[in-house]
Formats: structure tokens, sequence, C-alpha cells
């Protein structure tokens, strides 16, 4: 019966990914279905507290999005790679990484890579090297951003499985252990060619934005900064958070509460001071990819725990053997889902409960956390396709054999040495 529903929640799942957009949540949602009625599965609950925190982050996204703000970043990070166009295979991506880990959204990596392609050829480097990594950047950032869809996931399972664990520790392994990552697949792309197809090619000539930007954005900006800040340094520092009673003990409220305050808080500010327009909002693509990963988040993390939970007890005795010895074994499930599924926060949801279940320790359930980010193992992603529509020298490409295309090399190094390098933080704090 085990292995039935297995096949259940497998076949589900593809269904799913075959839909796209919100079939992977509404399938999953079909799937608690069919669990609770022809296996007597209890239906377990949503995951009210992720889906709280996710909300909250992408409405205020949207709304920054909306005043401007997002365009303004990207505004900026082009200015910065337009300086140094020589060395464009390490800037780029770490721009890229930069702002899609203040944003906590891949959505500027959109924006920046007609820039990186069109400097690249300027500069005379063969755009494959930075247009590959930097598309792997602007995911890796996502598991290291304290906004992000899939931090917040991360955050919630924590929460919600009383670890003492949260927001500090994910920023102290996997900031570092990304950026090292970035760095190391940024090196890897030197092994590609030097040479490209820049003869038949004219230069275009750029229009420079606007200088003189909204005070809108900006004031929007000023805003978002300061709540993120604010995030970062009450989830380092505990003791400055405030106090609330909690199974008869006083203790700090928890991350997963006050992030959503702080979200929604912001989000008002911004509508009140910047006066943006609430039907921008909710047309804004940010918006509307986030209404996507909530109803992902939602119908896999429902299933994930129906089946989980009624299974715990056979899961464990016949799981944690494995993972015991083989603990990587782990590792490369978030990585074979994440590349399945596009999306780092719903790999988190289905598979990290059942690390959970498992008794894996928090501290390595943070260290394997980069791992979900294996997006670029299958070339249909929209940000793998703009970065070869955007290469007019066609050095960036998708192989003949599908898998040999250019973003597999600089995506293996990068979040291997990241997954490396977060363990070997682990080793070393924890």
């Amino acid at each position: 019966m085990l292995t039935i529903q297995l096949l259940i929640v497998i076949s589900v799942l593809v269904i799913g990914i075959r839909i796209g957009g919100i079939g992977i949540g509404s399938t999953s949602t079909l799937g608690v279905l069919l669990l609770v009625f022809f296996f007597g599965n209890a239906p377990a609950s949503p995951p009210y507290e992720v889906i709280f925190i996710v909300l909250s982050i992408v409405t205020a996204c949207g709304t920054l999005q909306s005043a401007g703000g997002i365009e303004l970043l990207v505004s900026i990070a082009e200015k910065i790679i337009r300086k140094r166009p020589d060395q464009i295979a390490f800037v780029a991506p770490l721009v890229t990484y930069l702002f899609t880990f203040f944003a906590g959204t891949g959505y500027v990596a959109y924006s920046l890579l007609p820039v990186i392609a069109e400097v690249s050829i300027q500069a005379r480097v063969r755009p494959e090297r930075p247009l590959s990594i930097s598309v792997i950047a602007s995911q890796l950032a996502i598991t290291a951003s304290p906004v992000s869809a899939a931090t917040a996931t991360l955050i919630g399972l924590l929460s919600a499985n009383n670890s003492i664990y949260g927001l500090y520790d994910i920023l102290i392994v996997c900031l570092p252990a990304t950026i090292g990552g970035t760095i190391a697949g940024a090196l890897a792309t030197y092994t590609y060619p030097r040479n490209a197809n820049f003869d038949s090619l004219e230069l275009l000539v750029h229009k420079q934005p606007d200088p003189s930007h909204k005070n809108s954005a900006w004031l929007a900006l000023a805003i978002f900064t300061s709540a993120m800040v604010l995030i970062v340094v009450l989830g380092i520092s505990p003791g400055l958070r405030p106090f609330a009673t909690l199974n008869g003990k006083l203790a700090p409220l928890a991350m997963g509460q006050l992030i959503p305050m702080l979200m929604f808080s912001t989000t008002t500010m911004m509508l009140v001071i910047c006066r943006c327009d609430s039907r921008a909002i909710i047309e804004g693509s940010i918006m509307q990819s986030g209404i996507i990963a909530i109803v992902s988040i939602t119908g896999v993390t429902w299933m994930g725990n129906c089946f989980f939970e009624s299974n715990k007890d056979l899961l464990t005795a016949s799981l944690s053997n494995a993972v015991k010895f083989y603990p990587w074994a782990f590792c490369i499930g978030l990585f074979v889902l994440s590349a399945i599924v596009y999306s780092q926060a719903a790999s988190v949801a289905a598979l990290m409960p059942l690390g959970f279940v498992l008794g894996i320790a928090d501290p390595f359930l943070i260290a394997v956390f980069p791992a979900v980010n294996g997006f670029f193992v299958f070339p249909t992603s929209g940000t793998l396709i703009a970065a070869v529509t955007f290469d007019r020298t066609g050095s960036t490409r998708i192989g003949n054999w599908v898998f040999n295309h250019s973003f597999m090399l600089p995506g293996l190094v990068a979040v291997t040495v990241s997954v490396l390098i977060a363990s070997l933080t682990v080793f070393l704090l924890y």
C-alpha cells in the first residue's frame, strides 16, 4: 500500500509539472483527495504558517515593483555591470546574485540578461561565460535571501518542528556558501572556448535609462530595504524581538510570526507613502508568479504532509538507516526533485518534511538547502531560454543531446561547491 501511495504522489507531481503554472498545486490537492478517500489517510493540515509568510513577502515585493523599485534596482545593476566590461564574467553573476538576494526573486535576471549579452559583445568576451553563470547565480541567491519564498518555506518548517534554528543560521550557512558557489561557477565557465561570432554583429546603440527616478521608487526602495535589514537584525538577535508566553514560558516571538507582520506593514507603508496603484500590484509579474508559488506550496506540502504523517512509522523505519549511512542521498533527492519541479520553494515544501520525520539534524538540513537549485538540468526554464535568446553570437546554446547545454557545467559546479561550503560551515560552527 505504501508503494501504491508513493506512485500516486509521484504521478500527481508529474502531471502537475506537465500542466505547468498552478497545475502542480491543484493536482497535488487532488492527490490529497485520493489518499484520503481510497487509503484512509488523515488529511493533515495545510502549511498555514508557510503560506502566510510567503504571501506577505510576495505582496511586499509586488508593491515594490508597482512603485518602480524593482526597475530602479535593475538600472543600478546595469550601471555597475557596464563599468567593468572586461571582467563581466565575474561582475555580472555577482551583481545578479546581489540584486536577487535583495529582491528575493529571480525576476531581476530577465532585465539584466540583455545588458550582460550586449556588454559581453562590446568587450569581445564570449557571452556564454557571463550569461550561463548569471542565470545560475540568480537562483542560488534565492536560497540565501531572507525575503525569498524558498527561505520563508524553510523558516516555516523549522518553526513548525520547534527547531532552535532559524533565519540567522540560514544566513550564516547559506550566504557565504552560495557566494562561493557563484564564484566557483564563474571560474568553471573559463573552460569554454574564447572565440565567438563577433565579426558579423553590429554593436547595438544602448539607450541609457533616465537618471531622474521617481521619488516613489526611491521611497519604496528605502522602506523595503529598512524592512529587510530589520528582519535580518531580528533574526540574528532574538533578544530584540517582542516576548510572548509560549507553552507557559516567556520566549522571543518566532520569526515565522514576525516576518508577516513586518512585510504586510511594509506593504502598507509603501501604499500610503508612495501611493502605489493597488491594481498594478495585482497585475505585476511578481504578484502573479507569487500566487503560482503559493498555490504550488499549498498543494505540494499538503499532499506531502498527508502522505508522510500517515506513513510516518514505516517510512522512518525503512529510510532512517539508509539516510544514517548515506546522508548525501537526501541531498541528491532535493537536487533531483528541484530539477523536475522547477521551484526551490516547492522542493523544500515537498521533501524537507521527510528530513524532519527521519530525524536528520536541523543544521544538516540547512546545509543542503542550496541543493534545491537543480532547475537548470532540463533547459526549459524561462531564464535559461531568455539567456540563449539574448546571445546574438549563438555561443549560449542548448546542445543536440538536450543535457549538454551551456548551463550544465557552471550549474553543477556552483551547487556542489555551495553544498560543500555549507556543510563545512555547519561542521565547524555546529
